[in-house]
Formats: structure tokens, C-alpha cells, sequence
């Protein structure tokens, strides 16, 4: 459900995603929810951190801080 509420806040604020880069512990339930919204998805495969844009987000953050 809060996978839910994000993507109407998104849509509400004029951006509608079309695809996601997922890694692979996604539940069923958030896959069904990303059919239903015609919604594509794909998974990175294991151990392909650069690969996802959060894990390089959460890395960028990470050494930044850490300068300061």
C-alpha cells in the first residue's frame, strides 16, 4: 500500500513512471500492483550493485558525508 500511495503522489505531481530497475527481493504483491498500473519493471541481477540507481545514490551519499 505505500508503494500505492508514492506512485498516485507521483502521478498527482505531473510525473507518471513507466519503468522501474528493481532488485530481486520484490514481493508478489508489489509486482501485481506494477501490472495492474501497466507499469514495467526489471531486476538487476545479484551482486550488480553499480547497476542500480539507488545502491549508487545510497554509495554517492555515503562518501560525500563522509568528506564533511
Amino acid at each position: 500500500s505505500a508503494w500505492l500511495k508514492n506512485n498516485e503522489r507521483v502521478k498527482a505531481h505531473g510525473s507518471t513512471p513507466k519503468h522501474y530497475t528493481l532488485d530481486n527481493e520484490t514481493s508478489n504483491i508489489l509486482t501485481e500492483a506494477m501490472k495492474q498500473n501497466n507499469i514495467t519493471f526489471q531486476y538487476v541481477p545479484p551482486h550488480q550493485h553499480r547497476r542500480n540507481a539507488a545502491e549508487r545514490a545510497i554509495r554517492t551519499f555515503k562518501n560525500t558525508s563522509l568528506r564533511d
